[in-house]
């Protein structure tokens, strides 16, 4: 769901500057609070807003230093392995459901059916209403989708 699976594919431009020669560890150090801001914003769609005491656990935890420089390393070793995961995305045998959100506007559903090609045998749906945090947002029609493609999910077989 809707994340970044593909080093070269397009994505918003927050992302592409976030990727670009360690930004992230200067933004996410000197600017925490308008990282988070924008975050906030292009994570949901426009009007929409986290319940108070949500988004107050997430700034606490966001504004911690530590949390911070994690979350810098994490992204420096992601970026570094992107390049070698198409190759991954080709052995993978099991089940496979891509469910991404039409209007994120983070990672665009090109990336959902590049991946899909990736995927031998996967399934791809692309929620037209659905944002970077469909989860959140969308999260009956999110559930709703996992159940009817994989009804064990839910206990029946």
């Amino acid at each position: 769901m809707n994340s970044l699976v593909l080093w070269d594919e397009k994505t918003s431009w927050e992302i592409a500057v976030l990727r670009r020669f360690g930004w992230n560890r200067f933004l996410l150090n000197r600017f925490p609070r308008l990282v988070f801001e924008r975050a906030l914003r292009t994570f949901l769609p426009p009007g929409d807003c986290l319940p108070a005491d949500l988004r107050n656990d997430f700034w606490t935890s966001f504004q911690t230093p530590d949390v911070r420089r994690f979350i810098a390393r994490m992204c420096a070793g992601y970026q570094g392995t992107l390049p070698r995961l198409p190759e991954i995305y080709a052995q993978i045998t099991c089940p496979t459901l891509l469910l991404w959100g039409g209007r994120d506007r983070h990672f665009p559903p090109s990336h959902a059916e590049r991946l899909h090609q990736l995927i031998p045998g996967s399934r791809c749906e692309i929620l037209p209403d659905g944002g970077h945090w469909m989860v959140w947002t969308g999260a009956a029609e999110v559930a709703s989708r996992i159940l009817a493609w994989h009804p064990t999910a839910s206990g029946q077989s």
